[in-house]
């Protein structure tokens, strides 16, 4: 196996990230798929020099990302490929580091481990902290909603799906590394399960999709409805005017906020408006706006804005908005793409996610796909319904197991009634299981300390043998 010539090396790893590549780029989790994927570039990988693993890593993931996330082009033309590049560097780093380390741990107990912990903490790096922080495309979110999300997340998926992968190129004990790999494998095929939920926990929700950003149409949209009693909710940037301010002059000047307490009073329904609006600085603030029969009553400003776009300053606070359907948790479209954002909401007592959000039309329908499963993860991660209101898509209503139980047609104008529900226990992960990526980077940087020190260590020896 590690007798592979370099030309059979780099088409093995061109292979192994072109088929979950095609499968994500027409929005298909890849799932076993990504795993002989990671398998077949640790093949590649074995046996290698640092600087040709440097290589095949940098490859592999050049092709995985340029071809999944090929729609990038369509919204930064020429400079995606500097972004694919950027993703890919991290796979080409752990390709180099990995392939220096086999070389210094021969224990499997050790490397297989200490290798899974490196690649979790460049993942979790690379999606969460790095400057360009990305958290698409990875084998954590490339197998759908499993019962682990709930318990260790993402990270911890990409944790044991890339132990797994090691373990069967490199162990040479068979009875062992299959039976390991039995469970390993049954663990990533449990799909959570939900309980059913009671009624007196049951909050109705409307959900206007539309692509026009405009106040007047969605308020249209709105009082031509029969819907009451329950959640209105308006996309992210459905008004580019702030909604505090004067939005009708006849027959009396009346702000956008009153319009829709107005309509609150009557229906009794709760609105929750993605807006935005002054904050004395260079950006204006990105929120998502609560307003009842008695007004404005809260409000989450983006955590999470998108880079290179004009779309806000950054919020800090995750805190959920008491209304007379629970307390409710608002984080903006690209807030849900990252764990932290959903989970401290609901640790902070969020009962159900009601969340709007923007994809544009001309974005493609596949980048609304593999968005719209960012969504389905945290909901199994934080045990929580959600319900998604998009421009153009995916509006989507999403129980706590993961499963899409409505959507709305992709770039089309529509209304979408359905049903989330109340909940408020904590998930294993919401709780501890959240603290999974930090412990994988404590674990590389000593595992990577400790092969430092070997190396070192052996090279002295090989210098000077009456050392040993």
């Amino acid at each position: 196996m590690n007798q592979l010539s370099l030309t059979k090396r780099f088409l093995l790893v061109a292979a192994a990230a072109i088929v979950p590549a095609i499968l994500w780029s027409f929005s298909i989790n890849p799932r076993p798929a990504m795993l002989f994927s990671l398998i077949a570039l640790f093949v590649s990988l074995h046996g290698c020099s640092p600087k040709v693993g440097w290589r095949l890593g940098l490859l592999y993931g050049l092709l995985l990302y340029g071809i999944s996330l090929s729609w990038l082009w369509e919204i930064f033309s020429a400079v995606s490929i500097v972004l694919w590049l950027m993703l890919a560097l991290f796979t080409g780093v752990f390709g180099g580091v990995f392939a220096w380390i086999q070389a210094q741990v021969k224990d499997l107990r050790l490397l297989a481990p200490g290798a899974a912990a490196c690649w979790t903490a460049l993942e979790y790096y690379r999606s969460e902290w790095f400057q360009m922080r990305f958290p698409w495309i990875t084998p954590g979110t490339s197998q759908g909603p499993l019962w682990l999300h709930s318990v260790i997340g993402v990270y911890g998926v990409s944790f044991l799906m890339v132990l797994l992968a090691i373990i069967w190129v490199f162990s040479k004990k068979r009875v062992p590394k299959y039976l390991l790999s039995l469970l390993l494998l049954i663990l990533l095929l449990i799909h959570p399960t939900s309980s059913k939920d009671s009624e007196d926990m049951r909050v109705s929700v409307m959900a206007i999709q539309r692509e026009n950003c405009d106040f007047t149409s969605y308020y249209e949209d709105t009082v031509a409805s029969d819907f009451r009693d329950g959640v209105i909710l308006w996309p992210e940037y459905s008004t580019c005017s702030d909604i505090r301010g004067i939005m009708v002059n006849r027959p009396a000047p009346v702000t956008g906020v009153e319009m829709l307490r107005r309509i609150a009073e009557v229906r009794n329904v709760t609105f929750i408006v993605g807006a935005i609006s002054p904050s004395g600085r260079d950006a204006p603030w990105n929120e998502a706006i609560v307003i009842d029969q008695s007004g404005e009553i809260g409000t989450h400003y983006k955590n999470r804005p998108v880079h290179m776009m004009l779309d806000g300053i950054p919020g800090t606070t995750q805190n959920p908005v008491m209304t007379k359907w629970g307390n409710v948790g608002s984080p903006i479209c690209f807030d849900n793409d990252y764990t932290e954002v959903p989970r401290r909401f609901a640790k902070n007592g969020a009962e159900v996610f009601l969340v709007p959000s923007l994809d544009a039309e001309y974005w493609t329908a596949r980048q609304h796909r593999q968005h719209g499963e960012m969504f389905r993860l945290r909901a199994v991660e934080t045990g929580r319904w959600y319900v998604v209101c998009a421009t153009s898509g995916l509006s989507q209503c999403i129980s706590p197991d993961g499963t899409r139980v409505q959507e709305l047609p992709l770039m089309e104008d529509a209304i979408m009634r359905t049903v989330a529900y109340k909940r408020q226990e904590r998930t294993f992960y919401v709780q501890y299981g959240w603290v999974f990526p930090w412990v994988s980077c404590g674990v590389a940087l000593i595992f990577l300390i400790g092969v430092t020190i070997q190396t070192l260590r052996t090279r002295k020896f090989q210098k000077n043998p009456s050392l040993a």
